[in-house]
């Protein structure tokens, strides 16, 4: 039996073999993913196949519309009895986050019906990422289809109720709801691993938020350390400042008060002289007076110079003492800086300790949770495993008492039918016997025995339909029983697996009840992390507004140069402006230069026809002189050809390849070729050539670019003008060529070249 094991209870082994085969053209539509719906699709395909029905397949999601037209005629092609509609109608999902299965309405279509219509078959569940689900959901489908009279009717599908296992049907609910527990426990690990995992993130980012904080409790004390120090220096400083002004406040008083004294010691020392009256001094007294003058001016520069000397070395002897009174305090304020930073770096270690502590006594307590976790998994999972062995035990015994019953009953039923047919063939015999006997002896009483034989063969067939009828109530009987004793066994096992599930609902409330308390203590955890990031982001606001003063001064950097870049720019728009009125400028000379182009080109072609008129004369004197000719002359005159190629500027390069070509053929065709290029918009009309084509240019090629063809196909027309005569243009060529390829271009310029020498 295939993987979903979905044979039809109803059809006995090997029956299914002897119906003619049906074709099925399934429809899938499922938001599952591809390798659980190929799952659904291998399964189904099995048990269809079981069931002697043929089936091909069609996936779609479950939002996606299904191609109607091409289904139904790919069925219609096909010779497909049916169309089998398997749609999604619903999900069923945990926490929005797991998908553990989802609702599927089944309908079909019977193509080959006069009246073909889609019939509903009913709904069924299934998880595909659980294959006993998929099986159970297999097993569903196929009884839905097979089995439903509705459909395959009359196609050699009519099973008989009557023959239906009561066995295979107990076994079948057992199945199922072993199933159901499967998918249940299949749901439970998957909630505890969606717990896990959620536990997992919750710790990590724990984990992140604690770095985190001690980051930020690093840098906190990192800057209140230096902003500490910062503030002690300049409390040092301002002191030492304060120290220096009183110093130096006092050291000018000093000599203020010394000057002031050494004044009024001299005051008294020299006091100032009586003034008398001037008298008559002789020459010597004179100069006695003022040799005594100098001399005391003299004494007293010395004393000032001694008193200077004295006060400097007071002073440098009160500087020296200053500056070691400077350095003993300043000595004295390291000292209690570096006693105070060491007392601040003890704390600061004490506190991170205690942190450090906390964080892992924390994390002993999160290794505990998750030992327990893991415990209470292993444990969940020890008693997932001893139900399924326990269950298997009792499918594996269910399964031999149900073959050891079926054994014995055959053996009874085949020893009752032996016993039955040999006392058929014992009491034929004695029949048989007796008869020949009572022929033998009473041949003379041949009405006589006849009309006994007929009484006793009356007697004979009722006895036998007496004991036929007494063995029809008996097997009666014994089925009833045995269907009685199965029915017994089909309640006791629905008890059974009622108790189960009641047990394993208790069993997951306690899970449920155990993780309700976890998700009470994540959330504990949360609000702590949530604590710890309401003081980072303080801390992150603080930083913030210092960046935002940041910022500001950046910003008014910003503004000046975006002023300075203003101006600059205004100059270079005065600029653009002033270029912009030369480009005008220039644009208006080119015009009125033009103009007078195009009045030079109005001259230049009334002398063009002039000069026509006077080359029409001269060829029609030249063609008489040439008729008096030979023949042969003529074909020794020399070309020298003047050839326009006329197109759109986007093949200009092609162009100048076909220019190159031409002057190649024509050298070897001993002619000379001078080529100009024109846009179409030029006319080349014979006043509007003739100009521009010098004397010694006895014949004009046009090439003119027509429409196009094809993908880099255009029509090029080809004419020729003899420009010594009056005569108009004359086409040679008209066809398509594509001047992107060199064969064209070859064959092109040889045509010409042909054309040319004809």
């Amino acid at each position: 039996m295939s993987c979903g094991g979905a044979k039809l209870p109803t059809v006995e082994n090997g029956a299914t073999s002897n119906f003619p085969s049906r074709k099925a053209y399934v429809v899938i539509r499922s938001e599952g993913g591809p390798s659980n719906v190929q799952r659904v699709r291998n399964i189904l395909s099995a048990d269809f196949q079981e069931n002697n029905v043929m089936t091909n397949f069609a996936l779609y999601r479950a939002k996606q519309s299904w191609n109607q037209t091409e289904i139904y005629n790919s069925a219609y092609d096909g010779q497909y009895d049916y169309i089998i509609l398997i749609d999604q109608i619903a999900k069923f999902t945990i926490d929005n986050q797991t998908q553990v299965g989802g609702k599927y309405q089944i309908r079909s279509y019977h193509v080959k019906s006069p009246n073909p219509n889609w019939l509903d078959l009913g709904q069924s569940t299934c998880n595909l990422s659980v294959e006993p689900s998929v099986q159970k959901f297999s097993r569903e489908v196929i009884r839905s289809i097979v089995g439903n009279s509705a459909v395959f009717k009359n196609h050699d599908f009519e099973y008989d109720e009557s023959l239906a296992d009561t066995k295979e049907s107990v076994q079948v609910n057992d199945a199922e709801a072993s199933n159901d527990l499967i998918v249940q426990i299949e749901m439970l690990r998957k909630e505890l691993d969606a717990e896990k995992k959620r536990t997992k993130v919750a710790q990590q980012e724990r984990d992140r938020l604690e770095n985190m904080l001690k980051l930020e409790i690093e840098a906190q004390k990192e800057k209140t350390r230096i902003a500490q120090i910062e503030a002690e220096e300049a409390t040092l400083r301002k002191k030492q400042r304060q120290r220096e002004i009183a110093e130096t406040y006092a050291a000018k008083k000093a000599e203020i008060e010394q000057r002031e004294a050494m004044e009024a010691e001299e005051a008294l020392k020299n006091p100032q002289p009586v003034v008398e009256e001037p008298k008559e001094l002789t020459r010597e007294e004179r100069l006695s007076i003022r040799e005594e003058t100098k001399r005391r001016q003299a004494e007293e520069r010395e004393a000032q110079r001694l008193a200077a000397k004295e006060a400097l070395e007071e002073r440098k002897e009160e500087r020296r003492r200053l500056a070691e009174l400077k350095r003993t305090e300043q000595k004295r304020l390291r000292e209690e800086l570096e006693a105070e930073r060491k007392e601040k770096e003890r704390l600061a270690e004490e506190d991170l300790q205690r942190i450090k502590d906390k964080v892992a006594e924390e994390r002993r307590q999160a290794e505990a949770l998750v030992q327990q976790q893991k415990e209470a998994e292993r444990l969940a999972a020890a008693k997932i495993e001893e139900e399924r062995r326990r269950e298997e035990e009792l499918q594996q015994e269910k399964k031999q008492q149900d073959k050891i019953e079926k054994e014995r009953a055959e053996a009874l039923a085949k020893e009752e039918r032996n016993a039955k047919r040999l006392a058929r063939e014992q009491e034929t015999l004695r029949l048989e016997e007796e008869r020949k006997n009572k022929i033998q002896e009473e041949k003379r009483q041949a009405e006589l025995r006849l009309a006994e034989l007929q009484s006793q063969e009356e007697t004979e067939k009722a006895e036998a339909e007496r004991l036929a009828e007494q063995k029809r109530i008996q097997e009666a009987l014994d089925k009833q029983l045995e269907e009685k004793r199965l029915e017994e066994e089909r309640i006791e096992a629905l008890r059974l697996a009622d108790l189960q599930k009641k047990q394993e609902q208790a069993r997951l409330d306690e899970e449920r009840r155990q993780a309700e308390l976890l998700a009470q203590q994540e959330k504990e955890e949360l609000r702590k992390a949530e604590e710890l990031e309401k003081q980072r982001l303080e801390s992150l606001r603080l930083a913030e507004e210092k960046k935002k003063s940041d910022q500001l001064r950046l910003e008014q950097e910003q503004e000046a140069q975006r002023m300075a870049e203003e101006k600059e720019l205004e100059s270079q728009r005065k600029e653009a402006l002033r270029i912009v009125e030369q480009e005008k400028k220039k644009e208006q000379d080119r015009l009125a230069e033009e103009r007078r182009q195009a009045e030079l080109l109005a001259q230049q072609k009334e002398e063009a026809e002039k000069l026509a008129e006077k080359r029409s004369k001269k060829s029609k004197k030249k063609s008489k002189a040439q008729e008096k000719k030979p023949q042969s002359a003529s074909t020794s005159k020399k070309v020298n050809a003047f050839v326009i190629i006329r197109g759109k500027e986007e093949n200009k390069k092609q162009f100048e390849d076909l220019e190159d070509h031409i002057e190649f053929d024509f050298m070897f065709a001993k002619a000379k070729a001078s080529t100009v290029i024109f846009e179409p918009s030029r006319s080349v009309s014979l006043g509007d050539v003739l100009p521009i084509v010098s004397e010694e240019h006895n014949t004009v090629i046009l090439i003119d670019q027509k429409d196009y063809v094809s993908e880099g196909k255009s029509t090029y027309q080809v004419k020729i003008m003899d420009s010594q005569s009056n005569e108009d243009w004359q086409e040679v060529l008209s066809q398509a060529f594509d001047l992107g390829s060199k064969a064209d271009l070859k064959q092109l310029s040889k045509k010409i070249t042909v054309h040319l020498s004809n």
